[in-house]
């Protein structure tokens, strides 16, 4: 019985963050905002944002439902938003990585690619930890 419970455990735990990642690709459409994709993960389960940007822009860290846009914070949908689309130009990111974790060495993960107008150009993944 303990087996059965352990394995059971063991599949969701695999399962889990591909279908964290695919449920937040289907919440983001072409042509969306930096901070529409942004709040747009607050919500989406245990993940973590990386963010490429141009050289020499300001560093945009996202945790959680908080946002440090070179010396500004912003907490909670309504103020994030705010200062993301205040401050996107000098933002100047090319891309986001959303990866979706769960308790094991196990991922999935999303890239968001953003165009010189700053709006998602293309949607990538799901990418797991073996692709």
């Amino acid at each position: 019985m303990l087996l059965a419970l352990v394995g059971g455990w063991f599949v969701i735990t695999l399962q889990t963050p591909r279908v964290a990642s695919s449920a937040f690709k289907q919440r983001l459409r072409v042509g969306m905002t930096l901070g529409d994709v942004v709040v747009a993960s607050f919500d989406a389960g245990p993940h973590l944002v990386f963010v490429r940007a141009v050289d020499g822009a300001p560093e945009l860290l996202v945790y959680g439902s908080t946002v440090r846009a070179g010396s500004e914070r912003a907490e909670g949908a309504t103020a994030v938003r705010e200062l993301l689309e205040r401050k996107a130009a000098e933002l100047r990111v090319n891309s986001l990585r959303v990866m979706f974790r769960f308790s094991l060495p196990v991922y999935s993960s999303i890239v968001v690619r953003f165009g010189p107008d700053g709006r998602v150009a293309a949607i990538e993944g799901p990418f797991s930890r073996g692709d």
